[in-house]
This record gives C-alpha cells, structure tokens and sequence, in this order.
C-alpha cells in the first residue's frame, strides 16, 4: 500500500475561495435573468389543462343524425315494399268461379299432402290391432280349442285308416280288416205304395 499524501494547508484554502466564487457567480446569474421572462411568457397553449376529454355536442349529434338516416331508410323500404305488393296482387290471375272457397277441401279421396305422416299414421293402427296377438296366442294354449259337448264325434277317428273312398286315380280304397270301422247303417225298408182308391160304380 502507498501512503496518500496529505493536502498542505494553502492548497485547500485556495480550492475553497475558488468553489464560494463560483456559487456567488451562479446565484447572481440566476437573479439576473428573473427580469426577462414573466409568468405570461411561461405558459404554453398545447400544454394547458383539459376541462374534458371528449365533445360531448359532437357525440349527440352524430347519434341524432344516425338515428335521422335509419329512419329515413326505414320509410323507403317500407314503401317500396308496399309497391312491390301492390304490384305483385294486379298480376295475380283471375279466380275460377268453380274454385273452393279458402279452407273448404275436396271431397274423399283426396291426394296426400304428408305422406310421411299418412304413414306413421297407418303403421301405428296396425301395430294396436296386433298388441292382443300374443295374449290370445297365451290363452289358447292354456285353454285349447272350444268344443260343445254335444258335438258329433268322426266314428273314424283314431283308427289306423286314413281315408276311405276314392282316390285321386279314381281306384276305391279298401278298408282292410281289423281296422274297426264304423258298422254300416242298415238299408232302409223302402215304404209300400198306397192303395189304389175302389171306384163307385156298376158290376
């Protein structure tokens, strides 16, 4: 490390004198030129204090003139519209005199005008027909066919014939013995004539 040297005594008395001339110096500068600005000199327009930051006038008129052109439109088009209206009814062709009256239709058969509807329609009255289909099938099983008590019984039935008769080739089927067919029903007596009635009359 160096040692520093100490500043002699003349030397920092001589650098004070110089440092309080200069801030006397500055001082009297400043009050020199206080006398040529004034406070109407110093005051500057574009940097002045705004009262408000928007023309609230120019707003409200510009909504009121806005407002007067969409209005002024709105009467254009309505009466073009009432024109085209106007115009489109002149053209329109005379109505038959034998044209049904507005709501009044034709008689039935008519033509579809909802075909999809119309099938829907036909699709869900089949289906109700049909809900009671697999109830009856139930019942018929638990039940069986109904019989009336006093009903003939086919003397044939449950023999080991089939059929009797003649085929489709014209040749009879016999009935071959043991099948325990139904005994034949005896001839009938044929009835005697009546008498002849006995004339009156001669010998």
């Amino acid at each position: 490390m160096t040692p520093t040297k100490p500043i002699p005594p003349e030397a920092s008395s001589r650098q004070a004198v110089h440092g309080n001339a200069r801030h006397d110096h500055a001082q009297a500068g400043h009050h020199d030129d206080d006398h040529l600005y004034d406070q109407a000199d110093l005051h500057n327009e574009d940097v002045a204090h705004e009262h408000s930051d928007v023309n609230v006038r120019a707003i409200i008129a510009s909504a009121i003139g806005m407002f007067a052109v969409v209005g002024v439109c709105a009467v254009i088009v309505l009466v073009m519209f009432n024109f085209l209206e106007s115009q489109a009814a002149a053209n329109d062709p005379v109505m038959s005199p034998h044209a049904l009256p507005a709501g009044r239709r034709p008689p039935e058969p008519r033509l579809l005008t909802d075909e999809p509807q119309n099938l829907q329609r036909f699709r869900d009255s089949v289906a109700e027909r049909l809900k009671g289909i697999d109830e009856g099938k139930k019942q018929f099983l638990q039940n069986g066919l109904p019989v009336r008590a006093d009903a003939p019984a086919d003397p044939w039935m449950g023999t080991h014939s089939p059929s009797r008769g003649e085929s489709s080739g014209g040749r009879t089927i016999p009935i071959r013995p043991g099948d325990g067919g139904p005994a034949p029903a005896p001839a009938a007596t044929p009835a005697a004539p009546p008498a002849a009635p006995v004339k009156s009359g001669g010998h």
